[in-house]
């Protein structure tokens, strides 16, 4: 006997009781138990959508857990972080995923094509000329510039040491370039 079908014995039960007149010591406890199987009926019901959608790995608890985490703690990510993917989503993670073992897969410090600044020889340079003990020693210094450039797969080795995605780190790194050149 399925949850319907109690529901409906215990209404049919209510109502020829009552067309009979043999009547119930109390009709209470048969309307809170229809109420209770009616909410037991949509529960399963529920239960089985999320069967249907997710198979095993989705309880109806789950749901709720995720929910209330999300209501009280919004800003705080759940310790089950999971994301519903497409078909298509879960290929390309699957590959990701086997290239990432691999040790394919590597992740750039911004886009193919991003404009970057990059520190570059000017190709002019200064002589510095000390003389010692009568010994004349130089040493020529070449001037850097900065540029922006095209970011592109060649650059990967030099990202923050002489490319940089700010005008203003890469100022500040040569300044720091010029500095240990004795310039500054």
């Amino acid at each position: 006997m399925t949850t319907k079908d109690v529901i409906k014995y215990f209404e049919s039960y209510l109502k020829y009781a009552k067309e009979d007149g043999i009547g119930v010591p109390s009709e209470e406890p048969f309307l809170i138990a229809i109420s209770a199987l009616k909410e037991k009926q949509h529960n399963d019901e529920l239960r089985q959508r999320l069967y249907n959608i997710f198979g095993d790995d989705v309880t109806l608890d789950l749901v709720v857990d995720e929910l209330q985490h999300q209501l009280e703690e919004p800003d705080k990510p759940h310790p089950l972080y999971a994301k519903i993917l497409t078909y298509e989503d879960a290929d390309k993670w699957k590959k990701w995923k086997q290239a990432e073992q691999q040790g394919r897969l590597v992740e750039l410090p911004c886009a193919i094509g991003k404009y970057v600044f990059r520190i570059v020889k000017t190709g002019a340079s200064e002589v510095y000329t000390i003389t010692h003990e009568g010994h004349e020693y130089s040493r020529e210094v070449p001037f850097w510039g900065i540029l922006d450039c095209q970011f592109n797969l060649k650059l990967v080795d030099e990202f923050d040491k002489t490319v940089f995605l700010t005008y203003e780190a890469a100022r500040e790194a040569l300044k720091k370039m010029e500095k240990a050149e004795g310039r500054s």
